[in-house]
């Protein structure tokens, strides 16, 4: 990737729980250095309501408890 550029390395999809103080922490790391870091605050959105199907996931995965 060229200097001051950008482009797509991955896809995450998660769904948080209620509550919390969720931050986000992105770091590129080679050969154990770091050569960009970018921080996220995700109690900030644009007010976008999950549909449906991710609340009845959200439900359902409260029901599972690990092993």
């Amino acid at each position: 990737m060229q200097a001051d550029s950008a482009g797509v390395v991955g896809h995450l999809d998660w769904i948080l729980p209620p509550g919390g103080d969720w931050h986000l922490t992105c770091q590129i790391r080679r050969e154990g250095h770091i050569l960009a870091i970018n921080e996220y605050d995700l109690a900030i959105h644009d007010g976008i309501q999950p549909t449906l199907g991710q609340r009845v996931q959200a439900w359902l995965s409260g029901l599972v408890t690990p092993s």
